[in-house]
């Protein structure tokens, strides 16, 4: 690769540097959004608890605009709907 690059631009040495350091720097970044993503939808089970789905909505959308992950939140409401006595479940 840094033969292809280094006869295309003549700053093949600070492309080869970015293309190195801007892989290692999202690396752990989506570590800690995944962490963050999973605290905010901990947080929001005390909503759920209490029966204040809008809040908990709210929050896990919020927490989807994070981390993807954030989207398996989102059975626990439907659980909760169906039966109101998951919560000693959870």
């Amino acid at each position: 690769m840094s033969k292809l690059i280094s006869r295309q631009d003549k700053y093949h040495l600070i492309i080869m540097s970015l293309f190195i350091f801007l892989y290692f720097y999202r690396g752990p970044f989506g570590q800690i959004r995944q962490a963050l993503s999973m605290v905010m939808f901990l947080y929001s089970l005390t909503y759920l608890m209490n029966k204040e789905y809008g809040k908990y909505l709210i929050i896990n959308i919020l927490s989807l605009t994070i981390h993807s992950t954030a989207i398996m939140s989102f059975p626990f409401l439907i659980f909760i709907w169906r039966s109101e006595n998951a919560i000693s479940y959870i």
